[in-house]
């Protein structure tokens, strides 16, 4: 397909220049502005969405020149939001099934698992978490269930922060092979 050059072209060439002008004067500042919300990836994506949006729809010839500044920014604005509220409404799924999760775990808290299968590694997850001493259990679950800092569990337990954290610590190095295959779950469920 022939954008401009010869007789006969099917875009007038004044139009591409145009096009060509306007890309490259608003693209940098447009992918900065972006990035500031979202990744930088996200970013140049949205920011060549939004200029397919204007080619494909001719606006960049509709707008007034005075306005096109703000049309640009608004639009790649909205763009942004979209997106964080995707984001969002992922990590509300990822943080239900968590708690879902964690509150089978104190349900059950008081009797140990029983294994379907030896090698399913939530069940041996939730097996190693009702191993854990009933205190660094409870300082275990509070943290990463409940999402305290251990400043707030310190205070909760009348503990000191520094025995939080030890606790935490000796939580998470009984815990360590089990979290690993935790973590590749939660990070499945986000996507």
């Amino acid at each position: 397909m022939k954008l401009s050059g010869e007789k006969g072209d099917l875009i007038p060439r004044d139009e591409v220049e145009l096009f060509k002008k306007i890309y490259v004067a608003y693209t940098p500042d447009l992918v900065a502005t972006a990035a500031r919300y979202v990744g930088m990836v996200t970013a140049e994506d949205l920011v060549q969405e939004l200029f397919l949006k204007v080619w494909n729809q001719k606006l960049f010839l509709c707008v007034k020149a005075s306005e096109l500044k703000y049309f640009l920014f608004a639009s790649l604005r909205n763009a942004c939001l979209d997106v964080l509220k995707h984001e969002e409404v992922k990590q509300g799924y990822a943080e239900y099934y968590k708690k879902e999760l964690m509150m089978e775990i104190l349900s059950c808290s008081e009797q140990p698992f029983y294994y379907e299968e030896e090698n399913d590694s939530l069940n041996t997850l939730f097996g190693k978490i009702n191993q854990l001493p009933p205190k660094c259990r409870e300082i275990f679950l509070a943290s990463y269930v409940d999402g305290k800092k251990a400043s707030e569990i310190a205070k909760d337990k009348s503990i000191s922060q520094r025995t939080v954290e030890a606790q935490l610590y000796k939580a998470l190095k009984i815990l360590r092979g089990a979290l690993t295959l935790l973590i590749l779950f939660f990070s499945f469920l986000s996507k």
